[in-house]
């Protein structure tokens, strides 16, 4: 019996995130992402975008390999949490190092890193499932600025879906005026009744990120974002608009603000 099959008060909640980065590892270099999403909330956006990523690289005829595991836990630290149906756990994970093939015949990519991430876990059927993972709320000192870009991403993608634009609004700063003009497009949307539709993960961050200090206080981070196809239906009872999948060059700007990494600018090419 796996751990997502325990009552919530058998596993603890660091025991679970092991669990969960042991599928995500196997899963990354077999393709098999079905243990990770059976301890995944159907909700995890963050989740559901690694799963599939992985599926995407082996559907293309692509691999990823490793010297060893691909990800290994190597630290865990529970947090205090609001209530009993909720937990948060830090983890530290060290990926690679290894290879990834995005397609058949594509060039080898080399990786290795060090994360820090942090699981929201919660109940459902008396069980736990991961809700989330995020960095956001971080100190800037223990996150790489790529790793703010991709909660960005995940972010946008999970407000694309589901008109939520409220974690948007906590990764960006007010004079980001591309940032506000995104939240304010998805918020007229949806709160006239309308929705945007763009599948299981409507975007994903393409290849390699590339970071450079802009100067003292400012980091750019440049990479292709892929948006799948979808609709957008401006209102209730309007007719859906279909919207072309895309892939287009971003290039962010990010500063510390309150010792935490937030989006400042945003190109889109």
């Amino acid at each position: 019996m796996g751990v997502e099959e325990l009552p919530a008060d058998e596993v603890e909640p660091e025991e679970f995130v092991r669990a969960w980065v042991e599928a995500f590892a196997a899963g990354a270099l077999s393709g098999d992402t079905t243990e990770m999403r059976a301890l995944s909330s159907g909700e995890c956006f963050t989740c559901n975008s690694f799963a599939s990523s992985i599926e995407d690289v082996y559907a293309a005829g692509g691999r990823i390999e490793a010297d060893g595991a691909y990800a290994v836990l190597t630290s865990t630290e529970e947090r205090e949490s609001e209530n009993s149906t909720t937990a948060e756990v830090v983890a530290n994970i060290h990926l690679g190092p290894g290879q990834s093939w995005e397609s058949a015949g594509a060039d080898p990519v080399d990786f290795e890193s060090d994360n820090e991430w942090s699981f929201f876990l919660i109940m459902e059927e008396g069980s736990w499932r991961v809700r989330d993972i995020g960095v956001d709320h971080l100190p800037a000192d223990e996150v790489q600025p790529e790793e703010l870009v991709r909660a960005f991403v995940d972010a946008y993608g999970a407000a694309i879906s589901s008109g939520d634009t409220s974690r948007l609004q906590e990764l960006s700063l007010e004079s980001c005026e591309v940032c506000a003009d995104v939240i304010e497009e998805l918020d007229d949307i949806w709160g006239a009744g309308g929705k945007t539709e763009f599948g299981q993960v409507p975007l994903v961050v393409q290849g390699q990120v590339a970071t450079s200090p802009d100067d003292a206080d400012d980091t750019v981070v440049t990479f292709e974002a892929r948006r799948s196809a979808g609709t957008t239906t401006m209102a209730s009872g309007a007719d859906p608009i279909s919207v072309p999948a895309v892939t287009e060059t971003w290039i962010l700007q990010l500063v510390v603000t309150d010792n935490r990494w937030r989006i400042k600018d945003w190109l889109v090419e």
